[in-house]
Protein backbone atom coordinates (compact mmCIF):
# COMPACT_ATOMS: atom_id res chain seq x y z
CA UNK A 1 0.00 0.00 0.00
CA UNK A 2 2.83 2.46 0.84
CA UNK A 3 3.94 3.16 -2.77
CA UNK A 4 0.37 4.22 -3.63
CA UNK A 5 0.15 6.90 -0.93
CA UNK A 6 1.70 10.29 -1.59
CA UNK A 7 2.14 12.82 1.21
CA UNK A 8 -1.16 14.59 0.57
CA UNK A 9 -3.19 11.38 0.51
CA UNK A 10 -1.50 10.16 3.69
CA UNK A 11 -2.12 13.51 5.38
CA UNK A 12 -5.82 13.28 4.50
CA UNK A 13 -6.27 9.71 5.73
CA UNK A 14 -4.35 10.46 8.93
CA UNK A 15 -6.47 13.54 9.62
CA UNK A 16 -9.63 11.52 8.98
CA UNK A 17 -8.48 8.71 11.25
CA UNK A 18 -8.50 5.93 8.65
CA UNK A 19 -5.68 3.42 9.11
CA UNK A 20 -4.24 1.20 6.40
CA UNK A 21 -2.44 -2.10 6.57
CA UNK A 22 1.18 -1.44 5.60
CA UNK A 23 4.75 -2.41 6.28
CA UNK A 24 4.96 -0.05 9.25
CA UNK A 25 4.38 -1.68 12.59
CA UNK A 26 2.56 1.32 14.07
CA UNK A 27 -0.34 1.17 11.61
CA UNK A 28 -3.44 -0.98 11.90
CA UNK A 29 -6.37 -1.89 9.71
CA UNK A 30 -9.08 0.24 8.16
CA UNK A 31 -11.44 1.67 10.78
CA UNK A 32 -14.26 -0.90 11.06
CA UNK A 33 -16.90 1.78 11.75
CA UNK A 34 -18.27 2.13 8.26
CA UNK A 35 -20.80 4.79 9.16
CA UNK A 36 -18.04 7.15 10.26
CA UNK A 37 -15.99 6.44 7.15
CA UNK A 38 -18.79 6.75 4.58
CA UNK A 39 -18.22 10.47 3.79
CA UNK A 40 -14.60 9.73 2.87
CA UNK A 41 -15.57 6.57 0.96
CA UNK A 42 -18.18 8.50 -1.02
CA UNK A 43 -15.66 11.19 -1.97
CA UNK A 44 -13.22 8.46 -3.08
CA UNK A 45 -15.88 7.00 -5.43
CA UNK A 46 -16.26 3.75 -3.47
CA UNK A 47 -19.69 2.70 -4.67
CA UNK A 48 -20.10 -0.90 -3.51
CA UNK A 49 -19.79 -2.57 -0.10
CA UNK A 50 -20.10 -6.14 1.11
CA UNK A 51 -21.77 -7.34 4.29
CA UNK A 52 -22.79 -10.62 5.85
CA UNK A 53 -26.33 -11.56 6.78
CA UNK A 54 -25.96 -9.89 10.15
CA UNK A 55 -25.26 -6.45 8.75
CA UNK A 56 -27.65 -3.85 10.18
CA UNK A 57 -28.52 -2.00 6.98
CA UNK A 58 -30.73 0.45 8.88
CA UNK A 59 -27.57 1.89 10.44
CA UNK A 60 -26.46 3.09 6.99
CA UNK A 61 -29.35 5.01 5.39
CA UNK A 62 -27.27 6.03 2.35
CA UNK A 63 -26.61 2.36 1.46
CA UNK A 64 -29.14 0.23 -0.38
CA UNK A 65 -28.97 -3.51 -0.81
CA UNK A 66 -28.75 -4.49 -4.48
CA UNK A 67 -27.97 -8.22 -4.23
CA UNK A 68 -27.96 -11.13 -1.80
CA UNK A 69 -25.29 -13.66 -2.75
CA UNK A 70 -22.68 -15.34 -0.57
CA UNK A 71 -22.43 -11.85 0.88
CA UNK A 72 -24.91 -9.00 0.71
CA UNK A 73 -23.97 -6.29 -1.79
CA UNK A 74 -24.77 -2.66 -0.96
CA UNK A 75 -24.52 0.45 -3.15
CA UNK A 76 -23.93 3.96 -1.84
CA UNK A 77 -26.52 6.46 -3.02
CA UNK A 78 -24.26 9.42 -2.19
CA UNK A 79 -21.08 8.39 -3.98
CA UNK A 80 -19.37 11.31 -5.73
CA UNK A 81 -18.54 11.36 -9.41
CA UNK A 82 -14.92 10.60 -10.27
CA UNK A 83 -14.78 14.08 -11.82
CA UNK A 84 -17.20 17.00 -11.58
CA UNK A 85 -17.61 20.75 -12.09
CA UNK A 86 -18.28 23.18 -9.23
CA UNK A 87 -18.95 26.89 -9.55
CA UNK A 88 -17.58 27.57 -6.06
CA UNK A 89 -14.51 26.86 -3.96
CA UNK A 90 -14.50 26.55 -0.18
CA UNK A 91 -11.36 27.87 1.53
CA UNK A 92 -10.08 25.94 4.57
CA UNK A 93 -7.10 26.33 6.91
CA UNK A 94 -5.84 22.85 7.83
CA UNK A 95 -6.51 19.19 7.03
CA UNK A 96 -8.72 18.84 10.09
CA UNK A 97 -10.90 21.67 8.77
CA UNK A 98 -11.34 19.85 5.47
CA UNK A 99 -12.22 16.65 7.32
CA UNK A 100 -14.88 18.55 9.30
CA UNK A 101 -16.33 19.87 6.04
CA UNK A 102 -16.49 16.33 4.71
CA UNK A 103 -18.06 14.85 7.83
CA UNK A 104 -20.56 17.61 8.58
CA UNK A 105 -21.68 18.36 5.02
CA UNK A 106 -24.87 17.11 3.36
CA UNK A 107 -22.95 14.42 1.48
CA UNK A 108 -23.04 16.12 -1.90
CA UNK A 109 -19.82 16.92 -3.82
CA UNK A 110 -17.95 20.16 -3.22
CA UNK A 111 -14.59 21.70 -4.11
CA UNK A 112 -12.29 23.05 -1.41
CA UNK A 113 -8.78 24.49 -1.46
CA UNK A 114 -6.28 25.16 1.33
CA UNK A 115 -5.81 28.86 2.09
CA UNK A 116 -2.05 28.51 1.59
CA UNK A 117 -2.68 27.30 -1.96
CA UNK A 118 -5.28 30.02 -2.46
CA UNK A 119 -2.75 32.69 -1.50
CA UNK A 120 -0.35 31.43 -4.16
CA UNK A 121 -3.06 31.33 -6.85
CA UNK A 122 -4.98 34.62 -6.73
CA UNK A 123 -6.96 33.68 -9.86
CA UNK A 124 -8.97 31.27 -7.68
CA UNK A 125 -10.09 33.96 -5.23
CA UNK A 126 -13.15 34.98 -7.26
CA UNK A 127 -14.63 31.51 -6.70
CA UNK A 128 -13.76 31.21 -3.00
CA UNK A 129 -16.50 31.22 -0.38
CA UNK A 130 -16.69 30.50 3.33
CA UNK A 131 -17.71 27.01 4.54
CA UNK A 132 -21.28 28.08 5.38
CA UNK A 133 -21.92 29.80 2.05
CA UNK A 134 -22.35 26.81 -0.25
CA UNK A 135 -26.13 26.86 -0.67
CA UNK A 136 -26.92 26.96 -4.38
CA UNK A 137 -23.55 25.59 -5.49
CA UNK A 138 -23.82 24.17 -9.00
CA UNK A 139 -22.35 20.68 -9.43
CA UNK A 140 -22.14 19.01 -12.86
CA UNK A 141 -20.83 15.41 -13.12
CA UNK A 142 -18.30 14.59 -15.83
CA UNK A 143 -19.14 12.22 -18.69
CA UNK A 144 -17.44 10.20 -21.44
CA UNK A 145 -14.63 8.77 -19.32
CA UNK A 146 -11.71 7.05 -21.03
CA UNK A 147 -9.25 5.34 -18.68
CA UNK A 148 -5.96 3.71 -19.68
CA UNK A 149 -2.92 2.56 -17.73
CA UNK A 150 -1.53 6.11 -17.51
CA UNK A 151 -4.25 8.49 -18.78
CA UNK A 152 -7.64 9.71 -17.60
CA UNK A 153 -9.87 11.59 -20.05
CA UNK A 154 -13.41 12.94 -19.62
CA UNK A 155 -15.77 15.70 -20.70
CA UNK A 156 -17.56 18.41 -18.72
CA UNK A 157 -20.29 20.84 -19.73
CA UNK A 158 -19.66 23.95 -17.63
CA UNK A 159 -22.54 26.43 -17.15
CA UNK A 160 -20.11 29.19 -16.17
CA UNK A 161 -16.72 29.85 -14.59
CA UNK A 162 -15.64 27.38 -11.94
CA UNK A 163 -13.34 24.46 -11.23
CA UNK A 164 -13.26 20.85 -12.30
CA UNK A 165 -12.27 18.31 -9.66
CA UNK A 166 -10.72 14.95 -10.53
CA UNK A 167 -10.55 12.60 -7.56
CA UNK A 168 -7.20 11.11 -8.48
CA UNK A 169 -4.05 11.83 -6.42
CA UNK A 170 -2.35 15.17 -6.88
CA UNK A 171 1.39 15.10 -7.62
CA UNK A 172 2.93 18.41 -8.64
CA UNK A 173 4.46 18.36 -12.10
CA UNK A 174 4.03 14.64 -12.71
CA UNK A 175 1.00 14.87 -15.00
CA UNK A 176 0.54 16.50 -18.39
CA UNK A 177 -2.90 18.08 -18.78
CA UNK A 178 -4.64 19.15 -21.96
CA UNK A 179 -7.97 20.96 -22.06
CA UNK A 180 -9.63 20.86 -25.47
CA UNK A 181 -6.30 19.75 -26.90
CA UNK A 182 -4.26 22.61 -25.40
CA UNK A 183 -1.71 22.30 -22.61
CA UNK A 184 -3.02 23.53 -19.28
CA UNK A 185 -2.18 23.49 -15.57
CA UNK A 186 -3.78 21.96 -12.49
CA UNK A 187 -3.72 22.62 -8.75
CA UNK A 188 -4.37 20.76 -5.50
CA UNK A 189 -8.01 20.58 -4.45
CA UNK A 190 -9.97 18.66 -1.79
CA UNK A 191 -6.79 18.04 0.17
CA UNK A 192 -5.13 15.46 -2.10
CA UNK A 193 -6.63 15.61 -5.58
CA UNK A 194 -6.50 17.57 -8.84
CA UNK A 195 -8.39 20.69 -9.82
CA UNK A 196 -8.56 22.73 -13.02
CA UNK A 197 -9.75 26.33 -13.28
CA UNK A 198 -12.30 27.18 -15.98
CA UNK A 199 -12.69 30.79 -17.03
CA UNK A 200 -16.16 30.48 -18.52
CA UNK A 201 -18.97 28.26 -19.80
CA UNK A 202 -18.55 25.72 -22.55
CA UNK A 203 -17.90 22.13 -23.55
CA UNK A 204 -14.54 20.95 -22.23
CA UNK A 205 -12.53 17.79 -22.82
CA UNK A 206 -9.80 16.99 -20.29
CA UNK A 207 -6.94 14.55 -20.56
CA UNK A 208 -4.42 13.83 -17.80
CA UNK A 209 -1.34 11.82 -18.75
CA UNK A 210 1.12 10.52 -16.19
CA UNK A 211 4.56 11.73 -17.23
CA UNK A 212 6.92 12.27 -14.27
CA UNK A 213 8.67 15.64 -14.35
CA UNK A 214 12.15 14.14 -14.72
CA UNK A 215 11.17 11.31 -17.07
CA UNK A 216 12.12 13.20 -20.26
CA UNK A 217 15.51 14.10 -18.78
CA UNK A 218 15.98 10.46 -17.75
CA UNK A 219 15.25 9.32 -21.30
CA UNK A 220 17.82 11.74 -22.73
CA UNK A 221 20.35 10.63 -20.13
CA UNK A 222 19.67 6.98 -20.97
CA UNK A 223 20.05 7.69 -24.70
CA UNK A 224 23.32 9.52 -24.07
CA UNK A 225 24.61 6.58 -22.03
CA UNK A 226 23.66 4.08 -24.75
CA UNK A 227 25.41 6.25 -27.37
CA UNK A 228 28.60 6.35 -25.30
CA UNK A 229 28.42 2.59 -24.81
CA UNK A 230 28.05 1.97 -28.56
CA UNK A 231 30.95 4.32 -29.32
CA UNK A 232 33.13 2.53 -26.78
CA UNK A 233 32.18 -0.89 -28.18
CA UNK A 234 32.94 0.35 -31.70
CA UNK A 235 36.35 1.67 -30.63
CA UNK A 236 37.13 -1.55 -28.77
CA UNK A 237 36.20 -3.63 -31.81
CA UNK A 238 38.40 -1.53 -34.14
CA UNK A 239 41.31 -1.77 -31.71
CA UNK A 240 40.96 -5.56 -31.48
CA UNK A 241 40.92 -5.77 -35.29
CA UNK A 242 44.18 -3.79 -35.53
CA UNK A 243 45.82 -5.97 -32.89
CA UNK A 244 44.82 -9.09 -34.83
Amino acid sequence: MDPLLNKYYRSLTNAYGVRFVSSHGDEGVIDPQLEANLPLSDMLNLRYFLGDGGTRATAFPSLRKIATLDLDVYESTKVWSRAFFSDRLIAYDAEQDFVRLLKSGPGSPFAAVAKDDLDSQPELRSLASKPGETVGTVIVPATHYTLTSNTTSFKVTAPGPGVVVLTEPYVEGDFELTVNGKASSYFRVNSAFRGVLLAGPGEYEFSFRYWPRYFTFSLWLCGFGITLLLLWLGSAFKYSQREA
